[in-house]
């Protein structure tokens, strides 16, 4: 792999494990965050109403134009409650996750539109925490796999290559890197450029 591919891939998994200073509590449509698949909405903690303005309670499904199913999750009291989901308007999944009092509560996975599992993990008050696994949007061969406590990258961060070697490992602290390893290919140790 030559060491402009190596860079590129080096930036975009910084770009992908940089996400803990995101601002997750916005809502964004799916195709806003190609580039990034934890940046989309996580969710919305005010009370949720129908188009009359009825605050939702039980299950709720929301549909597209072509009537494809958009989302389908159970509120209580207009706060989302246990598992949500969400798809495009192609029928691809593109989310799903539990919810507790309306945020973020339990295991979440972001899709791609290609179908690939872009990211999981585990959130807590709508924050990351513990094991997460964040890859690239468009390619899901190129990921990282690390820790976060509190939506902080903690501890050590690794990438591989697409046949399964380690590429690089990152050992964070208080959201900034403060070394890194390097491997090419075969397995061999090199510089990190």
């Amino acid at each position: 792999m030559s060491l402009m591919k190596q860079a590129s891939i080096f930036i975009i998994i910084i770009g992908l494990t940089s996400l803990g200073s995101c601002k997750l509590d916005s809502p964004k449509k799916a195709d806003e965050s190609k580039n990034s698949a934890v940046a989309t909405e996580i969710s919305d903690v005010s009370q949720q109403a129908n188009d009359d303005g009825e605050v939702l309670h039980g299950l709720h499904e929301e549909h597209y134009p072509n009537g494809q199913l958009k989302s389908s999750g159970y509120y209580d009291n207009g706060q989302k409650t246990g598992m949500h989901k969400e798809w495009l308007e192609d029928g691809q999944i593109s989310k799903e996750g539990l919810y507790k009092n309306g945020k973020a509560n339990g295991p979440m996975k972001w899709y791609s539109e290609k179908g690939h599992l872009s990211a999981y993990g585990k959130m807590e008050d709508e924050k990351r925490i513990g094991i997460w696994k964040i890859c690239d949007w468009q390619d899901a061969n190129f990921c990282a796999e690390g820790m976060f406590e509190n939506e902080v990258e903690v501890g050590s961060w690794k990438s591989y290559h697409a046949n399964g070697n380690l590429q690089r490992e990152n050992i964070w602290k208080d959201g900034n890197v403060v070394s890194s390893k390097c491997w090419d290919y075969n397995g061999m140790k090199i510089d990190c450029d």
